[in-house]
C-alpha cells in the first residue's frame, strides 16, 4: 500500500497542471483505489484498479477506454445448502439452516467504455462522465 500512496503523490503534480491545448489522442496509464469498505465484518482490503487508458476527444466530450485489472482482496461469505434441521430445545423446536463459509479473492480484468464531458476550465482537466464495464 506503501509504494501506491508515494506513486500517486508522485503523479499528483503532472495531474494538476493545466492542459492550454486539447489533445488529439491520449494514451496512458489508469491507476485507482477505493478505500471504503463493503461491510467491516465481510471485507476490510482497499480495492485498486490498474491498466492502461485511451480517450479520443471529440469537442467537449470524450470517447475512450481501457484494459484493466480490479483487485478486490479477500472476500468470507456464507452460503445457503438449503439444509435445515430441528432440535429440541427446551422443550421447543428451533429450526438450524446449514450454510458454507466460502473465501474468495475477487480479482478480474475490465474494459470499460467510457464517454466523458469535459468541464470548461482553464486551470485543471476536470470532466465529468460515465463509465461501464
Amino acid at each position: 500500500m506503501k509504494p501506491f500512496k508515494l506513486l500517486s503523490l508522485l503523479l499528483l503534480p503532472l495531474c494538476l497542471g493545466a492542459q492550454a491545448t486539447q489533445p488529439r489522442f491520449v494514451v496512458g496509464p489508469e491507476l485507482g483505489a477505493d478505500f471504503r469498505k463493503i461491510s467491516p465484518v465481510i471485507n476490510s482490503n482497499n480495492n485498486y484498479t490498474f491498466g492502461l487508458s485511451v480517450e479520443y476527444p471529440v469537442g467537449k466530450f470524450s470517447l475512450g477506454t481501457a484494459f484493466l485489472y480490479k483487485e478486490y482482496g479477500a472476500h468470507d461469505y456464507r452460503e445457503y445448502t438449503g439444509e435445515t434441521y430441528q432440535e429440541l430445545k427446551e422443550e421447543e423446536w428451533v429450526t438450524y439452516h446449514n450454510y458454507y463459509e466460502r473465501h474468495v479473492r475477487l480479482n478480474y480484468y475490465s474494459v470499460p467504455f467510457r464517454l466523458q464531458y469535459r468541464l470548461p476550465c482553464n486551470c485543471v482537466y476536470v470532466q465529468a462522465g460515465i463509465m461501464a464495464d
